[in-house]
């Protein structure tokens, strides 16, 4: 499957995966001046799911720090993350 990370501004940004027969969006966002990072995908109008560190929906909520790195380079890094965990890659560093 393959994946693209769009930046849709300093606290936003979409991950788009796609295959042949298979075609997925997730919106991510933080409040501007930081906090937990959240899913709005499936939930349009809320504040949407809070993400974990994977990008999973279990364990310790993924943080953005705005004076730190954008919102679509913390993805990108939690993207790389979740791949080598579905690999079974777990000799890799913690967050």
């Amino acid at each position: 499957m393959r994946a693209k990370i769009t930046d849709l501004g300093p606290n936003r940004c979409k991950l788009t995966e796609h295959d042949d027969d298979k075609y997925h969006v997730t919106t991510y966002w933080a409040p501007n001046e930081g906090g937990y990072v959240r899913d709005v995908s499936l939930q349009p109008g809320t504040l949407g799911r809070q993400v974990c560190y994977g990008l999973t929906y279990l364990g310790d909520t993924l943080t953005w720090v705005p004076g730190h790195e954008r919102l679509v380079d913390l993805i990108r890094r939690e993207r790389r993350r979740e791949k080598r965990q579905e690999r079974g890659d777990f000799n890799m560093v913690t967050r």
